[in-house]
């Protein structure tokens, strides 16, 4: 995740700890005048005073972070200040109101009950089970474990939901299902939405209460009568049930006794009990599904891509947009923010708002400039009507429903025009814990990837780059929505607050970059139809990225009449394109020249990655416009502890979309896989092992030698007749990548190749050929030569396809049918995606894609021809160009779907059999009992009985080994069984393995040979020499 993405999540998250803060505030701000608490009300007290004590803990964890991260430090240290002295005024005020309570005795060791139930639970044909309920005030969500769900056969969902816990630790959960929930003490019935974990927490109570020590009355219906032991949790019901369930009536046990309180489900037992002096453990209703495991299936091998298609909910905001939006008099788009929730459901704002508006106010004192800056931001503002001032300043007299936006200034340096932008907060949740985004669709992405739009820049002999000025505040809101755009505010301290309302659409609202960017495209679309005006109408749909334009021509001509009509389509919409660059100074002359445009930028560097969403970037991608080449900028500070956490940060901001370094990245990859398989030797700020702090200084130490590289932007050769594109793929055993090179060809034969984009990924963790890694890496290989195909504009003569991988040369030239199922996929997509195109074999020495899959250091990258030109025998005619070695063309292959002999299994059979028993000596005589009822079948008169014999074994042992060694070791089987030596960096090499007489692979060298192997009869020895994987 990007840093602005965490900062931004971890804010919402504060505002939820601010909420919760708000609402005890609000109670205890309740009893204050009270001259005396009644039981009911300090039993209620106290409850919600054990649970207040908790949020400043989650409050301390996450504003660190927050603080680590944020680019405004001193405004961060303004948040904790706030907050620090609302909560221990708060703390001291309860303290105060609790003081009527007996103190617990400090000697006694307690534990604080959670809230269980027993339930009944409706499976899918109606029968009821039995299910143990956890009730929890603090969820906003209801949770099932996937063994109910599954116990249950529920029906399940598609979902894709982040539940955040106690130290902001995250669990993913991809799946819900609907539940009927029963009491089991009357008639109460409800209908429940689960999110699906794994575990919702462990066993609870964490150990056994002494039930001989609570005071329990006779008579009351215990909802859990056995909630003194451990036992796991099945459901998990959040506030909303809670507060439905939760009776008026409570019993106060006494002084170190816990609380019981009525609810519809039964009387429930909660607060301290009295727990073993031995038990340290405590627990907290979170179920940690470790962030390794998601990092893991980000390493593993790609499954077949699909084609994105819209969901329900992103296919009824297009319906919205296509509804709701207009322009008016002046041409302006007018459009209504998706909501997937009435408003109705937010609550109070104004407040919330309030206290982050004067926290800011505490800023402007001590930073004047800033001050100055945000000042002169709203002014402009409110000056171009993008902002209106409410003429009743009163929130209680608003008429409609009201939410509040709080807004902080973002500063930003690298801007070479606002250096301050005002951030308008609209996940700031209400008194009700919902916030405007939280009801809003935030729409598909309709706009091409960075990646494609880069791609094509490179095609282009003249190219411009502008952004359009202030893009989300030349959208206006609909008015009868726009109370739900409203802050508070006052340009000095003197004056009363004030509030005002936003009249377009603005920035930190979920669905402002779908509804700008629909804009856009729904202005091209309505482009009149003729030859040039579907040039203007492609560059409009296809080469923004959110504000940013990258577009070009193969002329001057063509380029300067593109720029011009693209100005005059986006003005009448009253879209303002500025801060132009092009790599010719012709075009920024006549741009210029016109009266509708300002702001023409001739030296800029355009920092192609200003739309990363990254405030720091580790390496970042620029456009040199005057020299037109792209380089990189890095920026590494030097930190003395090297922890994951640390590592994790610099790898995130990495930005090398096309992958012109590749070779150098993908070492960082190698060290962050390599960190994942040590997950459990370190904690996320511990300093790492020797061995990984190694691998990172020596990427880090090198990075910088990158800035010394100049990449041409422009890929092609002047007066080209024919385009072709290059693929080449390789794999090595830690990872597997592919290269696109354009080769161009003029009339008089010279020719240019130049290195367009690569991808690479580290190999899966588990243990994977290296013939089948070479094939993952023929179709990342297919799929990126696909990608790129579709993403320029210009004709490609052809394509064409190299590896130096006989095998996968092979596995593509026969029948997809013939293949085992993992080779047999990757091949059938291969084949579908490259139809009509050469797959040949290259050298591995010419192969430019090994660089990117064994990785290459920062300070030879920038002398490599080969990476940057690819092959030399590229520049030559066709017919000097590689071809197949004979010696392998005839080869017989691994992965073949064959039998070793005529009573082998399919393999699909084998690993059934794998599956099903995990103990070894029973699988060996399952297979001995699969043999003898073949041979009985065949010899119907001589057939075997009785127990089963060494020799059926023996024979059973040999074909478990053969089949495991063919698939660990598919390639060096295959060699030995041609009786040709191994390659001289295979990894059994060193072993001096061969093949003995029953086809096993065993441990030579020395006195071992296959004929002392025959002559041997000691059992052990003879296993022992046997070769497989661990």
């Amino acid at each position: 995740m990007a840093n602005s993405d965490k900062l931004q999540q971890l804010i919402k998250l504060r505002a939820t700890l601010k909420a919760k803060l708000t609402i005890f505030e609000k109670h205890v701000l309740m009893l204050t005048p009270c001259p005396s608490l009644s039981d009911l009300q300090l039993i209620e007290l106290e409850r919600r005073f054990n649970n207040f004590e908790q949020i400043y803990s989650n409050f301390d964890t996450l504003q660190c972070d927050i603080e680590i991260l944020s680019e405004a430090p001193e405004e961060a240290y303004d948040e904790r200040e706030q907050f620090e002295s609302r909560y221990y005024a708060l703390l001291a005020q309860a303290r105060q109101l609790l003081s009527v309570a007996s103190p617990q005795e400090k000697s006694a060791q307690s534990s604080s009950n959670k809230e269980s139930a027993m339930v009944r639970v409706a499976d899918s044909k109606g029968d009821k089970h039995d299910a143990r309920l956890l009730l929890d005030n603090g969820s906003t969500a209801n949770f099932i474990t996937d063994g109910l769900c599954t116990k249950l056969g529920l029906s399940r969902s598609s979902s894709d939901c982040t539940v955040t816990g106690i130290n902001n630790q995250i669990s993913n959960s991809t799946q819900s299902c609907n539940l009927i929930l029963e009491s089991r003490y009357g008639d109460y019935r409800v209908d429940l939405h689960c999110l699906i974990l794994p575990e919702i927490t462990k066993t609870l109570p964490s150990t056994f209460i002494n039930i001989k020590q609570i005071a329990l009355p006779s008579g009351i219906q215990l909802a859990d009568q056995l909630f003194y032991k451990p036992a796991a949790i099945d459901i998990l019901v959040g506030a909303e049930i809670f507060w439905n369930v939760l009776g008026s009536s409570s019993i106060d046990l006494g002084k170190n006794q816990p609380k019981l309180y009525e609810t519809k489900l039964g009387w429930i037992v909660s607060g301290y009990v009295a727990r073993p002096i031995s038990s340290t453990t405590f627990k907290c209703n979170f179920s940690y599904t470790e962030l390794s495991h998601d990092l893991t299936k980000f390493w593993e091998i790609d499954s077949v891509s699909t084609k994105h298609s819209l969901s329900t909910e992103e296919r009824l905001c297009e319906q919205s947009f296509n509804s709701n939006t207009y322009r008016d008099d002046d041409g302006c788009f007018v459009v209504t923010m998706p909501l997937k929730n009435d408003p109705k459901v937010l609550g109070d704002s104004y407040e919330m708002a309030k206290y982050r508006f004067l926290s800011l106010e505490r800023r402007f004192q001590r930073d004047p400039v800033f001050k100055n800056m945000y000042m002169e931001f709203m002014q402009e503002y409110e000056r171009l009507g993008h902002m209106t001032e409410n003429h009743k300043s009163n929130p209680s007299e608003k008429v409609g429903i009201n939410y509040y936006l709080p807004h902080h200034g973002v500063l930003r340096e690298s801007s070479t025009t606002t250096k301050l932008r005002t951030v308008f907060d609209a996940s700031a949740v209400t008194t009700t814990g919902v916030s405007l985004n939280d009801i809003q669709m935030v729409g598909p992405v309709i706009q091409n990837d960075l990646h494609s739009i880069l791609t094509r820049f490179r095609q282009h002999k003249f190219v411009i780059a502008a952004d359009i000025e202030k893009m989300y505040r030349a959208i206006n809101i609909i008015p009868s929505q726009q109370s739900l755009q409203q802050i508070i505010f006052r340009y000095d301290k003197s004056q009363p607050l004030k509030t005002y309302t936003l009249n377009t659409v603005t920035y930190g609202t979920a669905s402002a970059p779908y509804l700008a960017t629909k804009c856009l495209v729904s202005l091209a679309s309505a482009v009149c139809d003729d030859q040039f005006s579907s040039q203007v109408k492609r560059s409009i749909e296809c080469d923004f990225y959110v504000d940013d334009l990258l577009s070009g021509g193969s002329t001057l001509t063509e380029t300067i009449e593109l720029s011009k009509r693209i100005i005059n389509v986006l003005a009448s919409a009253k879209f303002k394109l500025h801060k132009w660059k092009s790599n010719s100074h012709e075009i920024l002359k006549e741009i210029a020249n016109l009266k509708i445009t300002t702001q023409v930028q001739p030296e800029s560097i355009v920092d192609l990655s200003n739309n990363s969403n990254m405030s720091n970037k580790t390496l970042g991608l620029n456009w040199l416009a005057h020299q037109d080449m792209l380089s990189y900028s890095i920026g590494i500070e030097n930190h003395e502890k090297i922890t994951k956490r640390h590592i994790l940060s610099i790898i995130s901001q990495i930005f090398d979309p096309l992958g012109l370094v590749g070779p150098c990245i993908v070492q960082s990859k190698m060290v962050m896989q390599k960190l994942w398989v040590d997950g459990n030797k370190c904690d996320w700020d511990d300093e790492v092992l020797d061995e990984v702090k190694n691998l990172w200084l020596s990427f880090v130490d090198t990075l910088p030698y990158l800035n010394q590289l100049r990449i041409p932007r422009w890929v092609l050769i002047d007066d080209y007749i024919s385009v072709e594109l290059h693929t080449f793929t390789d794999a090595s055993e830690r990872a597997y990548g592919a290269c696109v090179y354009v080769r161009s060809l003029k009339q008089d034969q010279t020719v240019k190749t130049q290195l367009l984009i690569s991808k690479n990924k580290v190999a899966p963790l588990k243990p994977t050929t290296i013939p089948r890694l070479e094939l993952c890496g023929a179709l990342l290989g297919a799929r990126l030569c696909k990608k790129v195909t579709q993403s320029l504009t210009l004709p490609i003569t052809k394509c064409r396809f190299w590896s130096d991988s006989t095998i996968v040369l092979g596995w593509l030239s026969m029948p997809t049918n013939k293949l085992k199922p993992f080779v047999r996929n990757r091949c059938h997509e291969i084949q579908e995606s490259t139809i009509g195109n050469l797959w040949s074999y290259v050298p591995s020495k010419d192969n430019p894609a090994d660089l990117v899959s064994r990785g290459l250091s920062a300070n030879l990258i920038k002398d490599c021809e080969l990476w940057w030109s690819g092959p030399s025998f590229l520049a030559n005619d066709e017919s000097g160009w590689p071809s197949m070695p004979s010696k392998c063309k005839d080869s017989k292959l691994p992965d073949i779907v064959s039998h070793f002999s005529s009573t082998t299994a399919e393999n699909s059979e084998w690993h059934s059999l794998l599956l099903k028993h995990s103990n070894f000596i029973k699988l060996q005589k399952i297979v001995a009992y699969i043999f003898r009822f073949i041979r009985n079948c065949r010899n119907k008169t001589d057939k075997l009985s009785g127990p089963i014999t060494v020799t059926e074994l023996h024979k059973s042992l040999t074909f478990i080994l053969h089949n495991a060694q063919l698939e660990m070791f598919p390639e060096e089987y295959h060699i030995l069984y041609s009786k040709k030596p191994l390659p001289a960096k295979n990894r059994l090499l060193s072993l001096s393995p061969f093949l003995d007489p029953e086809g096993l692979i065993r441990v030579g060298g020395g006195l071992i040979t296959p004929h002392t192997v025959m002559t041997l009869s000691i059992l052990f020895y003879y296993v022992a020499s046997i070769i497989l994987q661990k």
